[in-house]
């Protein structure tokens, strides 16, 4: 699906009148387009994310006001190492302070941070070499404020990556289980209505129609809660449009013949 026809579609979601030209469409282009628009809706809802950021780091500092000390320390016994990301490789091992890196991207041990850094060595045949981060710099959070909310930043930042994925698949299922269930629910109100649409088509009007609610409920979660919202637009297009893409001189025939 080209750009400019999925932004096309989504026009076309809203609009009822577009429901039965959209159920005339492939299955496989109707998926397609449900895991872009909730592409699009991470996107934005991460870039409103961003907006906010300030607003964040601003509310870290009203809290740093507060102490004039804040010492964080940890006492803690690790059996052997933890592997806490697989993309970028992040491994937690506190038996030891100091690393040897090998394949991973991050090692964290009881006093440093080591980061593999892109750094080409031509002469030693090195492509990366191995930076090292005090961690008890950021010990006192408020005389190193400044440092802890850079660490926090490089903190997200690497992990938005497996964060963004996992979103992705948990939204992914519950979206694609509401879709099921309201495509069963077409299906039971087409047959006692006897209208005259097929189960794929319903299945289809579901997806398109699934539009609206996918970008409420992800575009406004960093501002504020829309609650079932999003849930009940979604079913009042869902059955309108099903009344729409009936064959309605099927259902006067059928009265006729009874």
């Amino acid at each position: 699906m080209k750009i400019k026809e999925f932004f096309i579609v989504i026009i076309k979601s809203f609009n009822p009148d577009s429901y039965k030209e959209l159920t005339k469409k492939k299955l496989g282009d109707a998926f397609h387009y449900l895991f872009f628009i909730l592409i699009l809706s991470m996107l934005l809802s991460g870039f409103i994310f961003l907006m906010k950021f300030n607003t964040i780091t601003e509310r870290l500092d009203k809290i740093y006001s507060q102490f004039d000390s804040f010492k964080v320390s940890f006492d803690v016994v690790q059996k052997q190492p933890v592997l806490l990301i697989n993309d970028p490789k992040i491994v937690l091992d506190l038996t030891k302070n100091q690393a040897n890196m090998t394949d991973e991207d991050y090692i964290i041990t009881k006093e440093h941070l080591y980061r593999k850094k892109f750094d080409p060595d031509i002469m030693n045949f090195k492509l990366y070499s191995i930076e090292t981060i005090s961690l008890e710099q950021y010990e006192d959070l408020v005389t190193y404020k400044d440092k802890v909310k850079k660490f926090i930043v490089f903190i997200l930042i690497i992990l938005v990556p497996s964060a963004f994925l996992f979103l992705f698949t948990i939204l992914s299922f519950k979206y694609l289980v509401e879709i099921l269930i309201v495509t069963l629910l077409g299906v039971g109100y087409s047959t006692i209505k006897r209208y005259n649409v097929k189960s794929v088509d319903i299945l289809k009007l579901a997806i398109y129609t699934s539009t609206l609610m996918i970008l409420l409920e992800l575009v406004s979660k960093p501002l504020f809660n829309l609650g079932i919202l999003p849930l009940v637009v979604y079913l009042i297009l869902f059955f309108v449009g099903l009344f729409m893409i009936q064959d309605r001189k099927f259902k006067v025939r059928k009265e006729k013949e009874e």
